[in-house]
């Protein structure tokens, strides 16, 4: 996930779990990207001491490959972390 200078990323599990920690509180833009797929974007608003879950369901295009990368941004730097945890589908 990235906005501006703060930059978390994670991978998925082979279930499509993933879990992104440290993120001070804030607005974040979070793209799911997988090779054969149309990339997601999900906005997230990010509270000190929140986890949230989310689902997310990638959709197929013409060509397929194995790696999934879920990516964030933030423009702030506050202080205090927020947790999203998710899982990623096809």
């Amino acid at each position: 996930m990235t906005l501006g200078a703060l930059k978390l990323g994670a991978y998925t599990n082979a279930q499509g779990w993933f879990t992104l920690t440290g993120a001070p509180p804030g607005a974040y833009e979070l793209r799911v990207e997988r090779l054969g797929y149309a990339a997601v974007t999900f906005h997230w608003q990010a509270q000190a001491g929140d986890r949230t879950e989310i689902a997310i369901t990638l959709h197929a295009v013409a060509h397929r490959l194995d790696s999934v990368v879920v990516e964030g941004r933030a423009a702030h730097n506050a202080q205090g972390k927020a947790v999203l945890a998710g899982v990623v589908t096809d």
